[in-house]
Protein backbone atom coordinates (compact mmCIF):
# COMPACT_ATOMS: atom_id res chain seq x y z
CA UNK A 1 0.00 0.00 0.00
CA UNK A 2 1.19 3.57 -0.69
CA UNK A 3 1.37 6.37 1.88
CA UNK A 4 -1.64 8.63 2.24
CA UNK A 5 -1.45 12.36 1.49
CA UNK A 6 -4.36 13.14 3.80
CA UNK A 7 -3.87 13.47 7.57
CA UNK A 8 -5.32 10.73 9.70
CA UNK A 9 -6.47 13.18 12.37
CA UNK A 10 -7.16 16.95 12.73
CA UNK A 11 -4.26 19.14 13.90
CA UNK A 12 -4.32 20.26 17.52
CA UNK A 13 -4.22 23.92 18.61
CA UNK A 14 -1.63 23.31 21.33
CA UNK A 15 2.04 22.68 20.66
CA UNK A 16 3.40 19.18 20.57
CA UNK A 17 5.20 17.80 23.63
CA UNK A 18 8.45 17.35 21.75
CA UNK A 19 9.75 19.66 19.00
CA UNK A 20 10.15 18.43 15.46
CA UNK A 21 13.56 18.03 13.94
CA UNK A 22 12.76 20.28 10.97
CA UNK A 23 11.50 23.88 11.08
CA UNK A 24 8.13 24.92 9.78
CA UNK A 25 8.01 26.23 6.24
CA UNK A 26 5.46 28.93 7.08
CA UNK A 27 5.86 31.51 9.85
CA UNK A 28 3.20 32.01 12.48
CA UNK A 29 0.93 35.01 12.06
CA UNK A 30 0.52 35.67 15.77
CA UNK A 31 2.63 38.23 17.65
CA UNK A 32 4.04 37.57 21.10
CA UNK A 33 1.91 39.00 23.90
CA UNK A 34 4.98 39.93 25.95
CA UNK A 35 8.15 41.55 24.56
CA UNK A 36 11.60 40.11 25.17
CA UNK A 37 13.66 41.59 28.00
CA UNK A 38 16.85 41.91 25.96
CA UNK A 39 17.61 44.63 23.40
CA UNK A 40 17.84 43.83 19.72
CA UNK A 41 21.28 43.08 18.30
CA UNK A 42 21.20 45.97 15.83
CA UNK A 43 20.66 49.65 16.63
CA UNK A 44 17.45 51.28 15.51
CA UNK A 45 19.10 54.52 14.38
CA UNK A 46 22.59 55.47 13.28
CA UNK A 47 24.82 57.71 15.45
CA UNK A 48 25.39 61.34 14.56
CA UNK A 49 28.62 61.79 12.63
CA UNK A 50 31.24 64.16 14.07
CA UNK A 51 32.00 66.92 11.57
CA UNK A 52 35.68 67.15 10.48
CA UNK A 53 36.11 70.67 11.95
CA UNK A 54 34.49 72.77 14.67
CA UNK A 55 35.00 74.42 18.06
CA UNK A 56 35.71 72.76 21.41
CA UNK A 57 33.48 73.61 24.38
CA UNK A 58 35.94 71.60 26.50
CA UNK A 59 39.30 70.09 25.74
CA UNK A 60 41.10 67.03 27.05
CA UNK A 61 43.96 66.96 27.87
CA UNK A 62 43.42 70.29 29.61
CA UNK A 63 47.07 71.36 29.15
CA UNK A 64 48.73 71.94 25.79
CA UNK A 65 52.16 73.13 24.67
CA UNK A 66 52.38 74.61 21.17
CA UNK A 67 54.84 76.58 19.11
CA UNK A 68 53.72 80.05 18.04
CA UNK A 69 54.89 82.90 15.86
CA UNK A 70 54.30 86.57 16.68
CA UNK A 71 55.70 88.71 13.89
CA UNK A 72 59.30 87.54 13.50
CA UNK A 73 59.51 86.11 17.03
CA UNK A 74 59.02 82.37 17.54
CA UNK A 75 58.12 81.07 20.99
CA UNK A 76 56.73 78.13 22.93
CA UNK A 77 53.36 78.57 24.67
CA UNK A 78 51.92 76.37 27.39
CA UNK A 79 48.32 76.82 28.50
CA UNK A 80 45.79 75.10 30.72
CA UNK A 81 42.04 75.14 30.15
CA UNK A 82 40.81 74.32 33.65
CA UNK A 83 40.19 75.84 37.08
CA UNK A 84 43.42 77.42 38.39
CA UNK A 85 44.91 77.07 34.89
CA UNK A 86 47.72 79.27 33.63
CA UNK A 87 49.10 80.70 30.37
CA UNK A 88 52.90 80.60 30.02
CA UNK A 89 55.24 81.91 27.34
CA UNK A 90 58.80 80.76 26.72
CA UNK A 91 60.52 83.31 24.45
CA UNK A 92 63.77 81.31 24.48
CA UNK A 93 62.40 78.07 23.00
CA UNK A 94 61.94 78.64 19.27
CA UNK A 95 58.66 76.84 18.31
CA UNK A 96 59.12 74.43 21.29
CA UNK A 97 62.21 72.80 19.75
CA UNK A 98 63.93 72.25 23.13
CA UNK A 99 60.73 70.99 24.77
CA UNK A 100 59.95 68.62 21.87
CA UNK A 101 63.47 67.16 22.11
CA UNK A 102 62.85 66.19 25.75
CA UNK A 103 63.87 69.39 27.51
CA UNK A 104 61.86 70.87 30.35
CA UNK A 105 59.46 73.75 29.77
CA UNK A 106 61.06 77.03 30.86
CA UNK A 107 58.35 79.62 30.29
CA UNK A 108 56.98 82.33 32.58
CA UNK A 109 53.36 82.73 33.69
CA UNK A 110 51.67 85.54 31.77
CA UNK A 111 48.01 85.03 32.73
CA UNK A 112 45.46 82.80 34.48
CA UNK A 113 42.46 80.88 33.13
CA UNK A 114 39.04 82.38 33.94
CA UNK A 115 36.44 80.44 31.91
CA UNK A 116 35.55 79.03 28.51
CA UNK A 117 32.90 81.00 26.63
CA UNK A 118 30.56 79.56 23.97
CA UNK A 119 32.33 78.77 20.73
CA UNK A 120 35.31 77.28 22.54
CA UNK A 121 36.92 80.58 23.59
CA UNK A 122 39.12 80.19 26.68
CA UNK A 123 39.41 83.48 28.57
CA UNK A 124 42.55 84.46 30.51
CA UNK A 125 43.00 87.50 32.77
CA UNK A 126 45.62 88.86 35.17
CA UNK A 127 47.46 92.03 36.06
CA UNK A 128 50.18 91.02 33.55
CA UNK A 129 48.35 89.94 30.35
CA UNK A 130 44.73 89.23 29.37
CA UNK A 131 43.38 87.51 26.31
CA UNK A 132 41.61 84.64 24.65
CA UNK A 133 42.44 81.35 22.99
CA UNK A 134 39.88 80.01 20.56
CA UNK A 135 39.93 76.21 20.69
CA UNK A 136 39.12 74.54 17.37
CA UNK A 137 39.41 70.96 16.17
CA UNK A 138 40.29 69.51 12.78
CA UNK A 139 40.24 65.72 12.50
CA UNK A 140 42.77 65.83 9.63
CA UNK A 141 45.51 67.04 12.03
CA UNK A 142 47.83 64.75 13.97
CA UNK A 143 49.17 67.37 16.44
CA UNK A 144 47.90 70.62 18.00
CA UNK A 145 48.89 73.73 16.06
CA UNK A 146 48.71 77.48 16.58
CA UNK A 147 46.62 78.88 13.74
CA UNK A 148 47.11 82.52 14.72
CA UNK A 149 48.57 84.71 17.47
CA UNK A 150 48.04 88.44 17.83
CA UNK A 151 49.21 90.61 20.72
CA UNK A 152 49.09 94.23 21.76
CA UNK A 153 52.18 94.82 23.90
CA UNK A 154 51.02 98.28 25.07
CA UNK A 155 47.64 97.02 26.28
CA UNK A 156 49.11 93.63 27.27
CA UNK A 157 46.40 91.64 25.46
CA UNK A 158 46.59 88.55 23.27
CA UNK A 159 44.29 86.69 20.92
CA UNK A 160 45.25 83.20 19.85
CA UNK A 161 43.67 80.34 17.89
CA UNK A 162 44.80 76.77 18.53
CA UNK A 163 43.55 73.84 16.46
CA UNK A 164 43.72 70.31 17.87
CA UNK A 165 43.02 66.92 16.22
CA UNK A 166 40.20 66.24 18.72
CA UNK A 167 38.56 67.95 21.68
CA UNK A 168 38.56 64.68 23.63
Amino acid sequence: SSPSTSPTSSPSTSPSASPTSSPSTSPTSSISASPTSSASASPTSSPTAIPPTGSCATINPTELIVGAQLGTKSMCIKFQVRTNGRFWVDLNDDMCTVYNLGGSYGGSVFSRYVRTDPGGIAVYDSTKWSGTIQLLYDTSLSDPTTTSLKANTKRKTFDMTVTVPSCA
